[in-house]
């Protein structure tokens, strides 16, 4: 007893969220949330929110917005390695000497936030 620290949500939009919080007598510590390069600028959690006002929201709540298959990993099953070896990140990539894969994890990080960089 008493040894769980902090419990995490996956995949909540901001509406799940405040109906957590609304409840919850303890606040989840953290948002993990699909977000790669290839997704552009629409909430993760498919809200339709801008995901950069989503983020901002988590953090108000004192939530913590976490990235996880930000190298494009399939959450529907389907491979979209593309967004990581096509030619928008390969040419950025070609100009400072990194890889697809580097450029989408910069940008990510550049986002802010912990990510989980895996597929």
């Amino acid at each position: 007893a008493g040894k769980t620290k902090a419990i995490g949500i996956s995949h909540y939009c901001k509406s799940h969220v405040e109906d957590i919080l609304e409840i919850a007598t303890i606040k989840p510590a953290v948002n993990q949330v699909q977000y790669h390069v290839g997704m552009g600028p629409l909430n993760p959690a498919g809200s339709g929110d801008n995901a950069t006002d989503y983020k901002d929201y988590m953090g108000s709540v004192g939530i913590t917005y976490q990235s996880f298959s930000p190298l494009c990993g399939p959450c529907d099953g389907t491979d979209k390695t593309e967004l990581i070896t096509g030619d928008l990140v390969t040419s950025i990539g070609a100009k400072y000497g990194k890889s697809g894969p580097q450029v989408a994890l910069k940008w990510q990080g550049q986002l802010g936030g912990p990510l989980i960089p895996q597929r």
